[in-house]
């Protein structure tokens, strides 16, 4: 929400825009595991560690770096939210 003048508008994204979001918040999460899992090859071949202990390097960096599909949401809202208020200052400024 913002307020525009005395009154507050709601910013919402419409279901087309929250599916938009939701694929490029996985494709970002898919990229982000993969450069993940070639960072935790090279940290259990540099530390003579096993082949499991490179999935839970991999899992433990994405946990802690990944972006949620709310996030991406919430990013949008706010993109749109800039929008809106570019529009209004335009109009009444």
């Amino acid at each position: 929400m913002f307020q525009m003048g005395k009154y507050w508008k709601e910013i919402t994204l419409n279901d087309e825009e929250e599916r938009e979001v939701e694929l490029l918040a996985r494709a970002y999460n898919v990229e982000l595991l993969r450069q993940f899992l070639e960072i935790a090859e090279e940290i259990t071949r540099d530390e003579g560690l096993k082949e499991d202990d490179r999935v839970r390097i991999a899992l433990t960096l994405f946990e802690k770096e990944a972006s949620h599909a709310v996030y991406w949401k919430e990013r949008a809202c706010r993109m749109k939210l800039q929008e809106k208020k570019a529009e209004y200052y335009k109009k009444y400024n």
